[in-house]
């Protein structure tokens, strides 16, 4: 049996608070390495589970943690790696429906599941225009075309050998659309992704409320966004209206010019 690696990216949040790490472990046999971007170090013994333990207090971002797992995975022995968001809910037989499902479809490189957002709409995977993808009442389910939807990080199943060959994630796009960065690769290759039919549920526990919060939070987004490497050149107008359209919408919404300050200091500069 092609064996699974679950990475967990968590920032700000102890292991044994994680929704993916209490859903995941309760599968048979599953085996974690935990990426911890959180600014101070949590202490502490973990389950026999946890193979690894990464304390990044720089917060290197998701597509480094993603790299490292990778990097893991690939001199362990390991054929496949899962990705997990800290806030998505797992089903219990996920892992055995993944390997179902690699068996059956020997050609696929890469599985994702469905995800609903909050137990309402699909958040994932979901037609992509231009790097927007909007919710959906419906969702897909076997092979589909891997540039024309939007899929999230959290629950994506990439075989380890596909992963390098399309060259990882790219770690400078660190944060936001590291997910879109690393499709775009893997659609060059690879034009078909495959569905399984089962369903995660995707919460985000550090929503931002206050303005502070707001303005730190979209300075990630510009710098993550300025360094995304789109395929084709023309695409990069379509990131830099997007960024552009979300700063606008953030000043509107603040009743400030910080938004638009930030865009033009963090993504055009």
């Amino acid at each position: 049996m092609d064996s699974i690696l679950v990475v967990i990216v968590i920032y700000n949040m102890k292991l044994s608070e994680s929704k993916a790490y209490n859903s995941l472990g309760k599968c048979k046999n599953a085996k974690f390495f935990v990426y911890d971007n959180s600014p101070t170090i949590h202490p502490g013994k973990y389950n026999d589970n946890v193979l690894l333990y990464v304390n990044d207090t720089n917060n290197g971002g998701l597509s480094k943690a993603y790299n490292y797992a990778a990097k893991y995975a690939d001199k362990n022995g390991f054929k496949w790696l899962l990705l997990a968001d800290q806030d998505t809910y797992f089903p219990e037989n996920i892992l055995s429906i993944y390997y179902s499902a690699i068996e059956e479809n020997r050609e696929m490189m890469l599985f994702v599941p469905k995800v609903r957002i909050n137990k309402q709409k699909y958040l994932s995977p979901v037609k992509n225009n231009h790097y927007i993808s909007y919710l959906s009442n419906n969702c897909p389910t076997g092979k589909i075309d891997s540039s024309k939807y939007g899929v999230i990080n959290s629950g994506m199943l990439i075989n380890i050998r596909a992963f390098w060959n399309v060259g990882g994630y790219n770690e400078k796009v660190w944060l936001d659309f590291s997910d879109y960065q690393f499709l775009e690769r893997f659609s060059s290759m690879y034009k078909e992704i495959f569905v399984v039919d089962i369903e995660c549920m995707q919460s985000f526990s550090n929503e931002d409320h206050n303005f502070d919060e707001k303005l730190k939070r979209y300075k990630c987004f510009c710098s993550s966004l300025k360094n995304y490497k789109p395929l084709r050149s023309f695409n990069k107008f379509w990131i830099g209206l997007m960024v552009f359209k979300r700063a606008l919408s953030l000043s509107l919404s603040i009743k400030s010019f910080s938004p638009l300050l930030i865009y033009i200091n963090k993504y055009l500069l």
